[in-house]
């Protein structure tokens, strides 16, 4: 992973978190990688933005996963 100069300052300084689920040999995400970083996200977030989830998307099955916990979650776009 490439970081800016200014990520780099700030992980330096401590004001910087990276956490991966991955070990340092994984390059690319693909779909079930993007879908463990994604529930990963979420397990540590005290609240969730979704900004878009098209119909039967991943997005949107994680959406309704979220909302079945009663995690705390904020929409831009409703889902029915």
């Amino acid at each position: 992973m490439r970081l800016s100069t200014d990520l780099k300052k700030a992980l330096e300084a401590g004001r910087l978190l990276l956490v991966s689920p991955f070990g340092v040999g994984v390059r690319r995400a693909d779909s079930q990688r993007a879908e463990r970083r994604n529930r990963l996200v979420v397990g540590l977030a005290s609240r969730v933005l979704v900004i878009h989830a098209a119909p039967g998307s991943a997005t949107e099955r994680l959406v309704r996963e979220i909302k079945a916990l009663g995690k705390q979650m904020e929409e831009l776009e409703a889902l029915s």
